[in-house]
């Protein structure tokens, strides 16, 4: 990135969002009945450059529309409906490169190294245990959508995951530090295992063994 948008990496100038994920936010919230003159009611849709899926969209803006998204479907697990739903493109680079790894533990790999594609101030790391490790995702705006965002690029992730092996590998358990009035049944359905809120962390948890699953058609060079 030049200087005046920031350095990936190194230095940013100002936190900011890929755009293609608020543009599928926002297609699913409209999907869903929420048209963009109510969201425009609450928050500035001038600041979202949502057309473009390449742009980069500042974390302010990108978390009052979260905001208001989050708050219109506050009693609904809507974070796993964008999950289940969203196209990968979503995650922009980092799905199309993640499918160049050798396995899954490749694939987290590409997503510790890259993982500012998607946000200047994604915070994302493995934590390693004897038997098990954990992918953590955090970001400083967690907060102000009650984790929704982060609950959706989780899941996608997630989704990719599965999709790009044809070995099945399961989830000990999954993690949110955020609190949730929604029934946990919605969480566990989608990720086929024990979900819990107010964690200390937001973490997908593997068994080490499930992590050597191949991926699908991996390019050998």
């Amino acid at each position: 990135m030049d200087a005046e948008k920031g350095t990936i990496n190194a230095n940013f100038v100002k936190p900011e969002t890929l755009g293609s994920i608020v543009t599928t936010i926002l297609d699913c919230a409209v999907s869903h009945g929420m048209s963009l003159e109510a969201i425009a009611q609450v928050t500035d849709l001038s600041a979202v450059d949502y057309a473009r899926l390449d742009s980069r969209i500042s974390d302010d803006a990108v978390a009052a529309l979260m905001s208001v998204i989050a708050k219109h479907w506050a009693d609904t697990a809507i974070s796993m409906e964008i999950a289940r739903s969203a196209p990968f493109t979503m995650l922009g680079g980092l799905a199309r490169g993640a499918q160049f790894a050798n396995d899954i533990e490749a694939m987290l790999g590409w997503f510790l190294t890259n993982q500012t594609i998607i946000a200047d101030q994604s915070a994302v790391h493995l934590e390693q245990a004897e038997s098990e490790v954990a992918l953590v995702i955090a970001h400083p705006c967690e907060t102000q959508d009650q984790g929704m965002l982060l609950e959706a690029v989780t899941g996608l992730i997630w989704r990719l995951l599965q999709e790009s092996t044809d070995v099945e590998i399961s989830l000990r358990r999954v993690e949110f530090v955020s609190a949730k009035p929604v029934l946990m049944a919605a969480y566990e359905s989608f990720f086929h295992a024990p979900v819990s809120f107010q964690a200390g962390r937001n973490a997908l948890v593997f068994s080490r063994d499930s992590l050597s699953a191949p991926v699908r058609d991996v390019n050998p060079q």
